[in-house]
């Protein structure tokens, strides 16, 4: 299952495109008076934004990512799932739905890899 995509003359694996695409909503979770978002916070999710509701995005969906890692067996440190004839749940490939889904948000941009769409 492909986890990265090329990009130009780089790589961009699904975490680093998440946290690109959280960097760049950051400036707008900044509770600054002399910033000017020009319309910037109801683009973000097509609703008018506070900058602690951008600010508590960020952070959980940071958290959900930080809880979700790949690990050194290729599967993710936290999902697992039933297979037929199995007894007990098996580990989920990486990336999981979870982080799928986290990079669905996303769908629209360029460097989105269709590989990463959540079944």
């Amino acid at each position: 299952m492909a986890t990265r995509m090329a990009v130009g003359v780089g790589v961009v694996t699904i975490t680093e495109f998440i946290e690109a695409r959280l960097a760049d909503r950051e400036p707008y979770a900044d509770d600054d008076p002399r910033q000017d978002d020009g319309g910037r916070c109801e683009y973000l999710l097509g609703e008018h934004l506070e900058p602690g509701d951008v600010r508590r995005l960020i952070d959980s969906l940071r958290a959900i990512l930080a809880e979700h890692q790949r690990g050194d067996d290729g599967d993710c440190t936290t999902c697992h799932h039933r297979e037929p004839g199995w007894a007990v749940p098996v580990p989920t490939e990486w990336p999981c739905p979870t982080v799928r889904q986290v990079a669905a948000i996303d769908a629209g941009r360029p460097d989105y890899d269709e590989t990463w769409k959540p079944a």
